[in-house]
């Protein structure tokens, strides 16, 4: 596969001084969950990742045919993620014309992403991680979306190792049945209102929410998008169920964002 041979050669300009920031979010853009404080090759780049709960991030070609890097966005365009201090990062993505190399992620000029190829994995360079359920076509807000379906305890879990949490309902912790008789109320982090349409890019299933019914401990309830529209449905389900799971960030709210 050449699928970077459309990608050009980059020069990349390293700067001093990264902040000592290490395997926590705090601090970090939203998407990113930890930053390594020093330089170091890509397979321990990969470790490091592991060991924080999370992954490099990869260089993917999204449903549109357009390359895009988790939590970087679009080459060649100002996305470069604020606060991020001007480095080379490695990527988790391998050049597959190069063996033994891999993908290194830089800035270019004030603002811009850029992609450097056939960079040996034996050199040196910052890790930047992700969430490992991170992918680059997920709704603005999510920030991972699990491979399987887990009970409410592990996808609480799950969302916190991701550096996020459930989405809620009503951006509460609990919810009265008296809530449901007025389903104009009713918004979910990140999905809006009951019957809006399911954000572009996750699946038509039914998710966990973080929000656990009022007077009904082990409880909690989930989010249909079964038919790609999204529904709450106000019976009772029990935390040790299976659902999928879809994290959002911890400053989401109701208010449907913009995918």
């Amino acid at each position: 596969m050449k699928i970077f041979a459309r990608l050009f050669a980059l020069t990349i300009v390293f700067s001093l001084g990264l902040p000592a920031v290490v395997g926590a979010a705090s601090g970090l853009p939203a998407g990113f969950i930890a930053l390594s404080k020093s330089e170091m090759n890509w397979n321990d780049a990969k470790t490091f990742c592991q060991q924080q709960g999370g992954r490099l991030p990869r260089i993917s070609w999204d449903n549109k045919d357009k390359l895009t890097i988790d939590g970087f966005g679009t080459p060649g365009f100002p996305s470069w993620p604020s606060g991020l201090p001007d480095e080379g990062y490695w990527s988790g993505t391998e050049d597959t014309d190069a063996p033994g190399h891999s993908l290194l992620i830089a800035k270019r000029g004030s603002d811009h992403v850029e992609i450097v190829y056939n960079f040996s994995q034996s050199y040196d360079a910052y890790a930047i991680c992700v969430p490992s359920g991170a992918a680059s076509n997920l709704p603005s807000g999510v920030i991972a979306l699990a491979e399987s379906e887990m009970n409410w305890k592990d996808a609480v879990s799950y969302c916190k190792q991701q550096g996020g949490r459930l989405p809620r309902i009503n951006n509460s912790d609990s919810y009265s049945w008296n809530i449901g008789k007025h389903r104009e109320t009713v918004t979910i982090d990140v999905f809006g209102a009951e019957g809006t349409l399911l954000p572009s890019g996750l699946p038509h299933d039914t998710y966990w929410t973080g929000t656990e019914i009022t007077g009904s401990p082990g409880f909690s309830l989930l989010l249909f998008g079964d038919d790609g529209s999204v529904d709450i449905d106000v019976g009772e389900f029990r935390q040790s169920d299976n659902a999928r799971v879809v994290c959002v960030s911890e400053t989401a709210r109701g208010a449907k964002l913009n995918n």
